[in-house]
């Protein structure tokens, strides 16, 4: 099984390698003039940051798995790196529920989400995440009178924490997971029926709704169903961890890896598609204005 932790790990090691690269690269890079993107470049700083985080604990992991008498120190250093990495997960997960909250909106109510949406700003959505995420210690050290205690060969958060906690850090999680795919659906759905009609200029809009759909896949696929597996593993105790480490963590960082690469194509792909759109539009206004005159 140590050599199954180990070779575990690296897969996450090298998907937080990419997804940080990458979300530093679109925070770097994709412009920022567009209001309605606020939330996703949040997600893209958050992103990276939980990259950081977890390829450090992974890579004390490793160290403790091949070497746990030399590195036995470490043991209690991944705790304190995953605990903070699920702070910023949480946070996250909130972001990306008000992200896909707002698209069914502006996908059935289009006029009037047109019409108010810059009046509600982004900040107190924001706070809020932030507060939701950092919640989960509150929880952990007062509700759930945690007392760090690591079982041996515990080189992940789920065989760390007490059950107490293990059963909030789950729950609290599927039921934001599920409303997230659940809103993804909804999306999904009334774009297919728009499909049918004849749409122009909404390049922006489709932008969005993309980006919405694809993190609605990788929440389903790279969150939903690990913590599904997760909690019904749990049954039988936290030997599942102790035998493949953080398997659940890393699953989601190689979703997160997945989703970033598609996010960086859809949102260079659109955009070179809507300056060509541009262009050419802007060459039969030249055009139209030649014969005119």
């Amino acid at each position: 099984m140590l050599h199954i932790t180990v070779i575990i790990s690296l897969i996450g090691i090298a998907s937080s390698m990419v997804s940080c690269s990458v979300n530093t690269y679109m925070l770097v890079t994709v412009e920022r003039r567009k209001k309605d993107m606020v939330l996703f470049y949040f997600r893209f700083l958050l992103d990276g940051i939980i990259s950081i985080l977890i390829a450090a604990f992974l890579s004390c992991g490793i160290s403790y798995s091949m070497f746990p008498e030399q590195f036995s120190q470490t043991q209690n250093l991944i705790f304190y790196l995953s605990l903070p990495a699920s702070n910023f997960s949480a946070i996250r997960s909130i972001v990306a529920l008000f992200i896909s909250v707002e698209r069914v909106v502006a996908a059935y109510f289009p006029i009037q989400y047109h019409n108010y949406h810059q009046s509600f700003p982004k900040i107190p959505i924001m706070i809020t995440a932030i507060i939701y995420g950092f919640n989960e210690d509150i929880v952990l050290y007062v509700f759930c009178d945690f007392q760090l205690n690591i079982p041996k060969n515990c080189t992940a958060l789920g065989c760390a924490i007490n059950e107490c906690f293990y059963q909030y850090w789950t729950t609290h999680k599927s039921i934001v997971f599920a409303l997230i795919f659940l809103s993804s659906l909804a999306l999904c759905f009334q774009l297919f029926m728009l499909n049918k009609r004849e749409k122009k200029g909404k390049n922006e809009l489709t932008k969005l709704n993309r980006l919405a759909l694809i993190d609605g896949v990788r929440v389903l696929l790279a969150d939903f169903l690990p913590n599904l597996v997760a909690n019904q593993l749990s049954r039988g105790g936290f030997s599942i961890f102790q035998s493949l480490g953080p398997y659940e963590v890393v699953a989601k960082k190689f979703g997160c890896a997945t989703e970033a690469i598609l996010v960086l194509y859809t949102l260079r792909h659109r955009t070179h598609r809507v300056n060509d759109i541009s262009d050419s539009k802007l060459a039969s206004g030249k055009s139209n204005f030649i014969f005119v005159k």
